[in-house]
């Protein structure tokens, strides 16, 4: 019986470190995305900038 109540135990710890590690990648991953955003916003105003000025826009 004792036995048993250490291997739940020790299962249950064992999915709960599982648990918080995946909310650290995913917290990660939602880290990474954001950047990535900002990133890509950033260069889509550069690419407008270079673009107006090859290619004016008329009013």
């Amino acid at each position: 019986m004792l036995l048993l109540f250490a291997m739940t135990t020790i299962t249950a710890i064992s999915n709960l470190a599982r648990s918080v590690s995946d909310l650290g990648v995913r917290r990660e991953g939602k880290r990474d995305r954001d950047q990535n955003l900002r990133k890509f916003e950033a260069n889509s105003g550069l690419f407008n900038e270079n673009l107006r000025g090859f290619w004016p826009v008329s009013c």
